[in-house]
């Protein structure tokens, strides 16, 4: 069982607890979420940024994109990692090694900046929560749609911190 804390990742084998970062190195931090990709390693989302764990050499890599920082949430999708953010939505391509910014300007649409969870909508479109709403990337248009809620309130926002596809009622 792999861990993510408020000091750093840790590793449960069902009898004895391991401590995967350092006090002195960037690994030492919040962890917010984390996917596994292609058997060999971990993508943490974390306070400083992105972090890549190698599985195999128990070490941290380095990658050559300048990930963004307050990493809250992350979702796999083919070669290619969601990453929600406070400061907005990113795309990065595992294989090319491109990072993509969905910026506010550019997409105006998306309910905030501040990105708390992905989900799959079936084919290529994702769910968007945010710290003010709901929206629906559609990958065939390259764009984003307000979804109203039914607790909308003009006088606070509407804080959504985790969705769940429900495969049988085909519901979110």
């Amino acid at each position: 069982i792999w861990i993510g804390s408020n000091k750093g990742l840790y590793s449960y084998d069902g009898y004895h607890f391991q401590a995967h970062y350092s006090f002195d190195q960037p690994s030492n931090t919040r962890i917010h979420c984390g996917v596994e990709v292609d058997g060999k390693y971990l993508y943490l989302g974390a306070d400083n940024g992105l972090l890549v764990y190698n599985l195999h050499s128990d070490e941290y890599e380095n990658y050559p994109a300048n990930f963004p920082h307050d990493v809250r949430c992350m979702y796999l999708q083919d070669h290619h990692l969601w990453l929600g953010t406070l400061n907005g939505l990113f795309r990065y391509d595992i294989q090319t090694k491109q990072l993509k910014h969905y910026s506010s300007l550019r997409y105006p649409n998306l309910a905030h900046q501040s990105i708390y969870t992905i989900v799959a909508a079936g084919n290529d479109d994702l769910y968007i929560g945010t710290y003010n709403g709901l929206s629906l990337y559609s990958a065939e248009n390259d764009e984003f749609q307000p979804i109203s809620l039914p607790f909308a309130s003009q006088k606070s926002n509407q804080f959504i911190k985790s969705l769940l596809i429900d495969s049988l009622g085909e519901s979110l």
